[in-house]
């Protein structure tokens, strides 16, 4: 059966519908545990079982109302002959809810006419339903079973570096420099995403000479300079030149400047490129240098991006959006982007409700999502099944610890879901098919990291400081995951 007709059926059974299937269909869906034979005999009994329904309701009510609880068994009253006992009470409330359990199992029900079955969407059925609705694009016209194994597949690429992630954490707190579990989540998602190693890290943090129990952020810097090409020494040497020449040139550039490693693998035309379009943008652009890099890591010109990002921030706040920080982050970033400013906009208004919940200001990963190559929904679908991941691996201390590792895993995996089976493209989303990064220099493994550092910096609490001030620090958080 195909993947189409499953979600035809599935969803004319969620909505009580009467769905058309073969017994072939009907059994695939049974083997797969996406609905629930119900027996003929067995909907009869629960039909005669809810018949008597009122009545025991309201038998249990009046029950209720003369009972007199205490810390000893409930004592009943009753203005009967014969008071009933607790036994006869709590049989009476069982009966009630086995009645209430039929009544919702029939409620949920849908019959096929073509074969003459009852059943019910099972909870593993509603979530597969949902999924195939969010994936049905990108797939194309696949068999039911090839697309379950797309999706085991995404979620098995996330959990995988989640474990890898945990592993190399152990591997930073076994060097003996006083790593902290909180300082190295962070880069070990990034070190896991790359396959590279602590090992490779420490070596470079020691060539720096940040040997013992480095911030947080210099951990994401040492991990970032990981996964270059050559020996630490070299790398840390060009690193130190490229944060010099930012300084010369009247840059903000400290020990932990995460543009000057994010430049490191560049050859010096290219760097003096992008330091001299941020010169030329922070004549007109009231953005700080983070945004400007951005802009001028992209494929515009400098005159393109000046206009990009008037466009976009004018169209937001034609759409009711308050000017703030995270609002003009957001825009640069879109501004960086190749999607039609329209399209990136109407994305970007999507995710940023959609992530109300998740962040305090969900402009910056609204953004972050709506510039990425998967649709809006698709995007939601990877940042749920992350934090999701991150929870039951116990990588975490706090729930916005969560959302914002989350949001790193989901940036940096989602360049690794198959491409789009259908080539049409709905113009009025955007592309499935291809990134809506304009990307000059910076390769995609990087963007996700970029963009995460740049977010928890500049929008929230450094990870590190939030943790070091957590009540628990003392005792916990450092140690335990």
């Amino acid at each position: 059966m195909q993947a189409s007709k499953a979600i035809e059926i599935l969803q004319s059974v969620e909505e009580k519908g009467t769905p058309q299937m073969s017994s072939d269909e009907q059994g695939e869906l049974v083997q797969e545990g996406l609905i629930r034979l119900i027996p003929q005999e067995e909907y009869d009994s629960m039909q005669r079982n809810v018949q008597g329904l009122d009545s025991t309701a309201a038998k249990v009510k009046d029950m209720a109302r003369s009972s007199d609880s205490s810390r000893k068994a409930i004592s009943i009253r009753s203005s009967g002959n014969a008071a009933p006992s607790e036994e006869e009470y709590c049989r009476t409330l069982q009966q009630l809810e086995s009645m209430l359990l039929n009544k919702a199992m029939l409620d949920s029900s849908a019959f096929s006419p073509s074969t003459g079955s009852y059943f019910l969407l099972t909870a593993d059925g509603k979530r597969t339903l949902e999924d195939m609705r969010v994936w049905k694009r990108r797939f194309g016209q696949l068999e039911l079973n090839d697309f379950l194994i797309k999706l085991h597949d995404i979620r098995y690429e996330l959990a995988t570096t989640v474990n890898k992630a945990l592993n190399i954490t152990r591997d930073f707190q076994g060097f003996g420099y006083g790593y902290s579990i909180p300082d190295a989540r962070a880069p070990s998602l990034m070190l896991a995403e790359r396959g590279s190693t602590a090992a490779r890290t420490v070596n470079l943090l020691n060539a720096k000479g940040d040997q013992i129990a480095p911030r947080g952020e210099k951990l994401m810097i040492a991990s970032l300079l990981g996964e270059k090409e050559g020996v630490g020494t070299e790398l840390v040497t060009r690193y130190r030149q490229l944060t010099a020449k930012a300084n010369e040139m009247g840059m903000t550039a400290t020990d932990d400047d995460f543009r000057s490693a994010a430049l490191v693998g560049l050859p010096d035309e290219q760097v003096d490129q992008v330091l001299e379009r941020v010169k030329q943008l922070k004549l007109t652009l009231n953005l700080n240098e983070n945004d400007l890099t951005w802009l001028a890591l992209s494929d515009h010109t400098v005159e393109q991006s000046e206009t990009r990002y008037s466009s976009l921030l004018s169209g937001a706040q034609a759409m009711g959006m308050q000017e703030d920080a995270p609002l003009l982050t957001a825009m640069a970033i879109m501004a960086g982007s190749d999607l039609p400013e329209n399209v990136v906009l109407e994305r970007f208004d999507f995710l940023q409700g959609a992530l109300q919940r998740n962040y305090r200001s969900p402009r910056v990963a609204a953004a972050m999502l709506a510039i990425g190559p998967l649709e809006p929904e698709e995007a939601l679908f990877v940042l749920r099944e992350s934090v999701g991941i991150i929870s039951r691996a116990s990588y975490f201390d706090d729930a916005e610890e969560v959302d914002n590792l989350a949001l790193l895993l989901a940036t940096t995996n989602s360049i690794m879901i198959p491409a789009a089976g259908n080539a049409s493209v709905d113009q009025s989303r955007g592309s499935a098919i291809t990134p809506g990064r304009a990307m000059l220099f910076l390769t995609p493994l990087m963007t996700g990291a970029f963009l995460y550092y740049w977010m928890n910096q500049n929008y929230h609490l450094p990870t590190i400081q939030r943790i070091a001030t957590h009540p628990m620090h003392m005792h916990t958080v450092p140690y335990f995951g």
